[in-house]
């Protein structure tokens, strides 16, 4: 109203200018100050009404006017000046004076052009809050959507003690580290993590636990300089409240020296073994031999001895391999119930006891969480004979999770299956220089194509094998002293590179014609790996590939492709078998073998390609394995591998082979294949 008033006082001003009459400035009195003051509640002829408009008029001018000159505004634009005050009449005369992000929109308010909440999209994980303390609420940064999942256990009245997710620290966690660790303690990284970027982690900046490792000295391991290494990472306090159930849940990542009973002999021991023993044979004797790189999980209480509420043993000490958790995360939970009304921490720790076999990669942890259960437990707790509901979502599993410290007792978590998604979003990989999206709930990183600077394609390895002996590749696991993987000067593929073949890697005997060894006894087949030298897997996004040229002409190169079933029979050895194996951390892993190729390449040369993107960032052993499997029909030429790589590229397929597409879900009387590097349906034929 200010504003309106000195607009029409400047009128009034310049239409008697205009007609010749001097304007001198009207004074204010103090009832005009309060009305400006006042705003809208004081009536605009208020402020004007004490000075009459004669007196206006009759003053004289004293100073000549040049009515030849153009001094006086034109009325019009004085106009112009009044209306521009006012940005706008309707919302849509905003939307070109206001940069407004994706969940905003255009407002007008008495003229006034303001940037108002787009009650449809989101920005931030705040705008998706719809006051349900038991959802929560994500905001889908690329389609500005949200989303409100019910959170599992969650109740009225809930007390959620901890949730340290450790983005941003170690969130209350000390640890004590034992006086020969060295280099070898609990961080916060972003090498691996369940939930958000970041976890903690229990190693050093070489990835192992051997602090004789050092990024100095290229990560390789110095026997006579390991040390044993000790750990206890504890907890803050946590009141547990009294009349409520408790637990504490946390999710693992363990990669330690494997339990004796995978390496030694298995005993029988009576009685059984605790939990931080295995049952060997020693000298023909049963003991129990205690275990080393034990990771242990406490509860310490007030007036009470400390409870081990769980070992790794009871995991294997691993969480690799599990095909129900593919990504190595487990989700472990443990029963707080027993200690109701009191004070407790959580005490994790770990010992190698030795300085030998430390070379393993550790101990993660992420998203530790101690809360009291909800009252309605029918729908949360779980048993061995009380399954967990479908909540119906397509990317959780509805499975037990048990609890470590009561038998055939757990909870229901529906946690999110691991590479499964509802949108882009989810599949977010931190990584710039890749797009990331959903499809049917599988994620997918392809390099960005419209940033060639973000990928640069290498080799890290490779072997044409051209060259004699072979000095990249060393014999393991031999039967016979005839046959075995050697160098072929004259079995390389002849279709690639300009030597005209070269050698190649072969299987069999000194004269490169069969791989059929009599001497060796009755019903027994040669066998035998080779093993390239050490390949470190650089750490990224981009894709990590195995290729090599295959020629493989066996005893299946008899048998129809229809007929191919290896093992002939359940239960026996298969026969005539090539695999291609990933060693590291003291296991064999195989990643590829010919049941894809059904048994033979009919003595023709094929290329094959194997990706190894779940050894990203580690040093690895690519292995090359032959079992006959019998004694008969092993005078065929055999295997010969040509022009081997491990590299960095920048695309990858889809598929390469049928077995990638084992995850896809078909119709009755369809199978999942591979083909034109995409997986597929395909019809079964005979199916009824």
């Amino acid at each position: 109203m200010r504003l309106l008033r000195r607009a029409t006082a400047i009128m009034a001003g310049l239409l008697l200018a205009a007609c010749g009459q001097a304007v001198t400035p009207v004074p204010q009195d103090a009832a005009g100050d309060a009305a400006d003051d006042a705003g809208d509640d004081v009536p605009i002829a208020d402020t004007v009404a004490d000075v009459p408009v004669a007196e206006v008029t009759d003053v004289a001018v004293d100073v000549p006017v040049d009515v030849s000159a153009d001094v006086t505004p034109d009325v019009a634009d004085v106009v112009d000046a009044i209306v521009d005050v006012g940005q706008c009449a309707i919302d849509d005369d905003c939307t070109a004076q206001l940069t407004l992000s994706a969940c905003q929109l255009p407002k007008c308010t008495a003229g006034v052009c303001a940037a108002v909440k787009n009650p449809d999209a989101c920005c931030l994980d705040s705008d998706c809050d719809d006051g349900n303390e038991c959802n929560t609420h994500k905001c889908d940064q690329v389609q500005h959507k949200c989303t409100n999942v019910a959170i599992a256990n969650c109740c009225s009245g809930k007390v959620l003690l901890q949730d340290a997710t450790f983005e941003s620290g170690q969130d209350g966690f000390v640890a004590t580290d034992g006086p020969t660790n060295g280099n070898v303690s609990w961080q916060q990284t972003t090498w691996r993590a369940h939930g958000g970027k970041k976890s903690l982690y229990f190693g050093n900046a070489c990835h192992t636990y051997d602090n004789s490792e050092t990024t100095a000295g290229a990560c390789k391991p110095l026997v006579t300089d390991t040390q044993p290494v000790a750990t206890t990472l504890l907890s803050k306090t946590y009141l547990l409240p009294k009349g409520k159930n408790a637990q504490a849940h946390f999710w693992l990542w363990l990669d330690t020296e494997p339990p004796y009973a995978k390496t030694l002999p298995a005993g029988t021991c009576d009685p059984p073994c605790n939990a931080a023993s295995s049952c060997i044979e020693v000298a023909g004797a049963s003991v129990c031999e205690p275990e080393k790189d034990l990771l242990s999980l406490q509860v310490l209480a007030q007036d009470a001895p400390p409870a081990t509420v769980f070992w790794s043993t009871q995991i294997g000490k691993t969480t690799l391999g599990d095909p129900a958790h593919p990504d190595g995360w487990r989700h472990i939970a443990v029963d707080l119930s027993s200690w109701q009304g009191k004070s407790i921490q959580l005490a994790w720790q770990f010992a190698t006891k030795t300085n030998a076999n430390n070379g393993y990669e550790g101990i993660y942890l992420d998203d530790v969480v101690v809360e009291t259960i909800c009252p309605d437990l029918g729908k949360i707790l779980c048993s061995d004979t009380q399954s967990c509901d479908d909540d119906g979502l397509a990317c959780t599993a509805d499975t037990c999770t048990d609890y470590s410290n009561a038998v055939g007792q757990g909870v229901c978590f529906h946690d999110n299956i691991a590479g499964c998604c509802l949108g882009d979003a989810d599949c977010d990989d931190g990584n710039a220089c890749t797009v990331d999206t959903c499809t049917q709930n599988v994620c997918k990183s392809q390099p960005d194509a419209s940033k060639p600077a973000c990928c640069a394609p290498s080799l890290l390895f490779t072997d044409a094998f051209d060259t004699q002996p072979l000095t990249n590749w060393a014999n393991s696991g031999n039967n016979s002293v005839s046959v075995f993987w050697r160098s072929n000067p004259k079995g390389g593929n002849p279709n690639v590179g300009s030597s005209g073949g070269g050698g190649s890697l072969y299987f069999g005997n000194a004269i490169f014609t069969d791989y059929d060894d009599p001497s060796l006894p009755d019903g027994q087949g040669p066998h035998g790996a080779a093993c390239a030298k050490a390949i470190q897997l650089t750490a990224g996004t981009n894709y990590k590939l195995l290729k090599f040229d295959l020629n493989m002409d066996t005893e299946w190169s008899d048998v129809p492709a229809a007929q191919y079933l290896n093992p002939p029979i359940p239960g026996n050895s298969k026969l005539d078998w090539f695999s291609v194996q990933i060693f590291t951390g003291g296991t064999y892993q195989t990643v590829w073998s010919s049941d894809a190729i059904l048994g033979t390449t009919q003595g023709k040369w094929q290329p094959i390609t194997v990706s190894l993107d779940a050894w990203t960032g580690k040093s690895v052993q690519v292995c090359v394995r032959f079992d006959a499997g019998d004694g008969t029909l092993n005078n065929k030429p055999g295997v010969n591998i040509d022009n081997l790589s491990v590299g960095i590229a920048c695309q990858k397929a889809d598929c390469y082979w049928d077995a990638d597409c084992a995850a896809m879900s078909c119709a009755t009387c369809q199978t999942p294949v591979c083909s034109a590097a995409a997986c597929t349906c395909q019809a079964v034929s005979n199916c009824p």
